[in-house]
């Protein structure tokens, strides 16, 4: 049985350079809300930088669980800035398991189907349309980015 990996930068890196990166104290004007801020991410980062800070963000609260006391003590030893209340853990655990999917058209496989939103819908606070991608087994994968 392995033991659990202790809530530190070095066990978590990727999840550490990501919160110091976008869930600073300017969070509020420079993306609006934390789930806003993990969108954006999903726009600017390579796939390389977002498949480990998704694996982290899993592995985060698997060992922290989603209640907001305990995620956000464990997201402030990592650099978090902010607190994430109830409705904002769902939503920013929405978007960063997808967030190893390239935003980029040209890197999708050619068998997979894709439904998107437009950005500016979601930042007009628009009902969200739900993001698709069907792999070739025909398994779904719902996701934010």
């Amino acid at each position: 049985m392995n033991p659990k990996p202790e809530i530190t930068a070095a066990n978590f890196p990727a999840l550490h350079t990501f919160l110091r990166g976008y869930f600073h104290e300017d969070v509020a004007d420079e993306y609006g809300t934390p789930p806003e801020a993990a969108d954006q991410f999903c726009e600017d980062a390579e796939t390389d930088e977002r498949i480990p800070v998704a694996r982290e963000w899993q592995q985060l609260t698997e060992l922290a669980g989603t209640e907001p006391v305990a995620l956000n003590a464990a997201l402030k030893k990592l650099g978090s800035a902010i607190r994430l209340n109830e409705e904002e853990i769902p939503q920013v655990s929405a978007s960063l398991p997808a967030a190893w999917r390239s935003n980029r058209i040209d890197e999708w496989p050619a068998n997979e189907l894709v439904m998107v939103a437009p950005r500016a819908a979601r930042r007009r606070r628009q009902p969200p349309m739900l993001h698709y991608l069907a792999n070739s087994t025909g398994r779904a994968i719902v996701g934010g980015c």
